[in-house]
């Protein structure tokens, strides 16, 4: 059976010249988002209309399925076939490089072809939390991880496939989005182009659609999460018509704030702590991440009082415009979600909950909701210096 270089050296490390900026730039910018629009009425709906497609397309679903039965059968499957799949609609959308691809490959061989066992017991091996700054291995080991449940349940998976009617969710996820939002603009509340595909088990937004991993849609029917997980995709394409683009890419730390307040509001849909770290244990993470997911949300006073503290030491000429931005680089681990989540908790404790909805695209606004609600659940409050910069910064860039 033919492998990628990943598999050949079974430790995920040999994937081409400028791998370390590649795999960087797709660690964090997991579940960010490439375009950012302002609201400008016919305008976002035609080019939101752009990326609403036929609903839920299944082609890499379908296509990996036959690539499964060949590697199930002992055959190979042929060059030709490994670039069909990365040209189906999910895979199009989420795999943007060589090694992404690599991983997939090979993963799919090693989980799916008995004879190696020497090549999954590696990857396996592979500590989540120690190679945290390596998304290659970290990738390589979730997806197996998938991938290994998948074959035990590869039959249900397939009759699921061709029974289930998953047009039923549009309405049901639009609804749950314009009940969460104050005053929705209904023509920006449509159901977006979800492309299944099979990787981790993960979901990202991205510019042109959702892709979701079909073992964890799957494993979300029972209990009918699919409607609010997409109502949270759906959030973040609805958002991006009205933040200020230039705004929150200034700088790293109000790209760190933006996906602060971004994911913050989206798992108020359909996030807790317990929810979370259940949903971890189920999906078959290590106990690492569980442990890290954990430990990363009760932290979080700590991780803001670090934010004001790199931010304060700028504003007092104490470190460069260089070091400044370069501190801030992938600054919240595990696309922000435990910080957010954190964030979140405190504002709903609070009551302030409606007021941030109404701010959902002011990330400023957002520090100063939870600089509220922080003071009277007393945990940490950004500093007035901090939030002086802010407001300058977002004046800078005003329209």
């Amino acid at each position: 059976m033919k492998c990628s270089k990943i598999a050949n050296c079974c430790n995920t490390q040999n994937v081409g010249g400028n791998l370390k900026d590649s795999i960087n730039e797709e660690l964090y910018t997991m579940k960010k988002f490439i375009v950012t629009l302002l609201f400008t009425g016919i305008l976002g709906q035609i080019i939101f209309a752009q990326n609403n497609g036929d609903g839920v397309n299944l082609s890499s679903v379908d296509y990996f399925f036959k690539i499964t039965k060949e590697l199930n059968s002992g055959l190979e499957p042929s060059e030709d076939e490994w670039k069909t799949l990365f040209e189906t609609s999910g895979y199009k959308i989420s795999v943007t490089s060589d090694w992404s691809e690599n991983v997939i490959r090979d993963m799919a061989i090693f989980a799916f072809v008995p004879g190696y066992q020497h090549h999954r017991d590696s990857i396996l091996k592979i500590s989540i939390v120690v190679n945290m700054d390596d998304y290659s291995k970290v990738f390589s080991k979730l997806t197996l991880i998938n991938f290994m449940d998948m074959k035990k349940n590869l039959a249900e998976l397939e009759n699921f496939r061709n029974s289930y009617d998953f047009n039923t969710l549009k309405e049901a996820s639009k609804e749950r989005l314009k009940s969460f939002l104050r005053n929705p603009v209904d023509s920006l509340v449509v159901f977006p182009s979800v492309n299944l595909l099979c990787q981790e088990a993960d979901a990202q937004s991205k510019s042109k659609g959702i892709v979701m991993d079909f073992n964890l849609f799957f494993k979300q029917v029972p209990t009918n999460e699919n409607v609010d997980f997409l109502a949270h995709e759906m959030f973040h394409t609805y958002r991006r018509h009205f933040i200020n683009e230039k705004f929150v890419k200034s700088n790293n730390l109000m790209k760190q704030i933006d996906i602060l307040e971004n994911e913050g509001i989206a798992n108020m849909i359909d996030k807790t702590l317990n929810s979370q770290i259940q949903k971890l244990i189920i999906l078959g993470y290590p106990q690492s991440i569980v442990d890290l997911y954990d430990s990363t949300y009760k932290n979080t006073p700590t991780k803001l009082q670090a934010m004001d503290s790199i931010t304060c030491s700028f504003i007092r000429k104490e470190i460069s415009e260089e070091e400044f931005d370069k501190r801030f680089k992938g600054f919240c681990i595990l696309g922000g979600h435990p910080n957010s989540l954190y964030m979140t908790d405190i504002i709903k404790k609070a009551g302030l909950k409606d007021e941030l909805i109404t701010n959902f695209y002011r990330p400023v606004h957002f520090i100063k909701i939870y600089n509220r609600a922080a003071n009277k659940e007393g945990t940490f409050v950004f500093s007035n210096e901090f939030v002086h910069y802010l407001e300058e910064l977002e004046l800078k860039y005003a329209d």
